[in-house]
Formats: structure tokens, C-alpha cells, sequence
């Protein structure tokens, strides 16, 4: 009997077949650690790095970053003080950058480049979230009303495949973490209406979305239970059976005062 393949790791050898076979693996993984490191120092709570490539090529360091800016409480306050343009932003975490790898990375060139998914937004999938959710703002959402537009926001990003699937995942882990059990329900209600509109309503409001499925698995003491339970939703098609399907596939914990609870999340993308 032959061992049976896995069609995840499959399709990620297909996707990139020299990830394991590049003689500088461990030093780029060595370098990736430390770059995260210095921008969860750097940025503290406000930014979600949704990609992250590094290589190496002739002792010359190439440096590929794609952000996400959260939304902050400065943002009320914008009669008050003037934002900032696009250019400077991102002239500023480039210098910040620089200055922070030079002296820790031996290479003779860096080339760094940033890309910020705030300004890729388009309001008018944002406008149709938000009305047709406002609803669980004071509820699912209470004093977390930024939170509430993250979630909208990085939703809007997804259903165009401008973002990695692992920040929405890191998102809805934010969401449940401090939920009290009678909210859990609550929780199920909302991840399924924004699928349903992700998928379903947004193609007959006839603006174009990549996503076609999605699957989302939650594992652990729901409601406060004794005893851990499954719940399912599944929404759209997710074809299992094909490896040139574009699925990504991921898994969490989140930590609670009720336990620990797994995450896992099926993406299909054309």
C-alpha cells in the first residue's frame, strides 16, 4: 500500500517548487524572523504584514513588503490634524527601514519596497459591508468599533485576492478572543452573512470578485460547554480533488479565558 499525497502539500510545491531546495534557506528564514521582529517593534499593534519576501542574490538583499495600516483613534480627529499623503507615508517606514537593516544585515545593497493595501480600498465594496452589517457593531463589536472596520476593510481586500488570506484569518482570531460565551453564536451569524455577501451578493451587485468558496472550521468549548464541539460553515464551492485549484489553506489557535479554540479556513480563488 502506497502512502496517500496530500494535496495541500502538493499544491504548494507546484506554487513554489525550490522553497526547501535553495541553498540559503536558513539564512532567510533566519532574516525573516528578525525583520517581523523589528516591525512589531517598530509599529507596535498598527500594522498587519500580509507579505514578506526576502532574497538574496549576489550578497545583494532585495526586501518586498505589502502592509496593512489598521485604523486607529487618531481617525476621529481628522478636522483636527491633516493626514498625511501617500508619498510621504511611504517614503517614511522606507528611511525607517533602511536605517534599521543596514547596520544588522551584512549586504552591500539593500533594495527595499513597500506597498500599503489602505489606498487599494474600494469604497463602494466598502459602503455595501458596512450597511448591510452595521448591526453587530454594538453588539459583536462593543468599544471595538475600529476593529469592526478592519474586518470590512481586509473582507473587501480578500474577495479581489489583493491580500493574503492568513491576515483575515489573524483578524476573526482578534474578534473571538475576548467574545463572552453568549456571544459565540453571535459570531457564527456574522462570518456567515459576510460570506453570503462576499460571494453571493456582491456578483449580482455586478462588481467583479475572485473568491468562489470559502470554509471555515471552529473546534473547541463553544458556549462555555464541558465538552468540545465542531461548527462548520461552508459556503460557495471548494474543489478537494484537483491541484491546479487555487485553495489556500491555514489553521490557528486562539487563547481564551474558556480554552484554547482551533481555527481552520479554506480560501478558493480563481
Amino acid at each position: 500500500m502506497g502512502q496517500k499525497a496530500n494535496l495541500q502539500t502538493l499544491r504548494n510545491s507546484l506554487k513554489n517548487p525550490l522553497s526547501l531546495a535553495t541553498s540559503n534557506s536558513k539564512i532567510i528564514s533566519k532574516k525573516l524572523n528578525f525583520i517581523k521582529y523589528i516591525i512589531q517593534l517598530f509599529f507596535r499593534k498598527n500594522i498587519i504584514v500580509s507579505e514578506l519576501t526576502l532574497n538574496l542574490v549576489n550578497n545583494q538583499l532585495f526586501l518586498n513588503l505589502i502592509l496593512f495600516f489598521r485604523s486607529a483613534k487618531l481617525l476621529a480627529f481628522k478636522n483636527k490634524k491633516q493626514k498625511q499623503d501617500r508619498k510621504n507615508k511611504e517614503i517614511f517606514i522606507q528611511k525607517k527601514f533602511l536605517l534599521l537593516f543596514y547596520n544588522q544585515i551584512n549586504s552591500n545593497t539593500i533594495v527595499f519596497n513597500s506597498q500599503i493595501l489602505n489606498y487599494q480600498i474600494k469604497k463602494s465594496i466598502l459602503n455595501f459591508l458596512y450597511w448591510k452589517n452595521k448591526r453587530f457593531i454594538n453588539g459583536l463589536f462593543s468599544r471595538r468599533q475600529f476593529l469592526f472596520f478592519d474586518t470590512l476593510k481586509v473582507s473587501s481586500l480578500l474577495c479581489e485576492n489583493l491580500i493574503c488570506s492568513k491576515t483575515f484569518l489573524t483578524v476573526l482570531i482578534q474578534i473571538f478572543r475576548i467574545l463572552p460565551k453568549r456571544k459565540h453564536s453571535t459570531f457564527f451569524v456574522f462570518l456567515k452573512e459576510l460570506f453570503i455577501l462576499l460571494i453571493e451578493e456582491l456578483p449580482r451587485k455586478k462588481i467583479k470578485t475572485t473568491l468562489k468558496g470559502i470554509k471555515f472550521i471552529l473546534n473547541g468549548k463553544l458556549k462555555g460547554k464541558t465538552r468540545s464541539s465542531t461548527n462548520l460553515l461552508r459556503i460557495g464551492t471548494i474543489p478537494t480533488q484537483s491541484i491546479s485549484k487555487n485553495i489556500e489553506y491555514l489553521n490557528a489557535h486562539a487563547y481564551t479565558i474558556y480554552g484554547a479554540f482551533g481555527f481552520k479556513l479554506w480560501v478558493y480563488q480563481d
